[in-house]
């Protein structure tokens, strides 16, 4: 009798015998060939393309460790995008349209001076009023307003500005125009 095992053959006679298939050999590590094999989340520099992006963070590096495992300890977010503080016209400041002209003043952290910001006219209900324009402006701290053609009534500004992709408000206090 002629047996072919595991591309071993295997000859016997009569009667009864028995044979087990030898077990395969234990695999043998891959983790450091440069590869990414079944069970590794990385090795070495290879990531499998990923990078902290792929994780939730802006910015850094993913890092490997000797045993394939991922590390995103030096992945990291920027700080908060910025603030605008509008300093004036405050909660208690009453503008007349005959005046034409106010001055809305602001603060900022963490947004560029060169940057623009955006200014609208809102109503307590935070509904944009159509009659002003909205004004983009430098971030430099002040711009004039002209609010001749707005009927009495109460309002506020919105400022906004993009910072990192994402969007910065600030808001004066609801002030009041009032008639002549």
């Amino acid at each position: 009798l002629k047996t072919v095992v595991n591309d071993q053959t295997i000859y016997g006679g009569s009667g009864v015998f028995q044979f087990t298939a030898a077990s395969a050999p234990p695999p043998t590590s891959t983790c450091g060939n440069g590869v990414l094999d079944s069970g590794e989340q990385c090795d070495g520099t290879n990531f499998g393309g990923n990078n902290c992006a792929n994780y939730g963070y802006t910015s850094g590096s993913l890092s490997c460790s000797a045993s394939c495992t991922l590390s995103t300890s030096q992945c990291s977010n920027p700080p908060a995008a910025g603030s605008i503080t509008v300093t004036s016209p405050t909660a208690s400041s009453r503008w007349t349209p005959t005046a034409f002209t106010y001055s809305v003043t602001w603060t900022s952290s963490n947004i560029p001076s060169s940057d623009y910001l955006t200014m609208e006219l809102m109503t307590p209900a935070n509904v944009r009023v159509n009659a002003f324009t909205p004004v983009s402006s430098v971030n430099d701290g002040s711009q004039a307003v002209n609010i001749s053609n707005i009927a009495p009534g109460y309002y506020w500004f919105r400022l906004t500005a993009t910072v990192s992709g994402q969007t910065v408000y600030g808001g004066s206090g609801v002030f009041q125009v009032v008639s002549n």
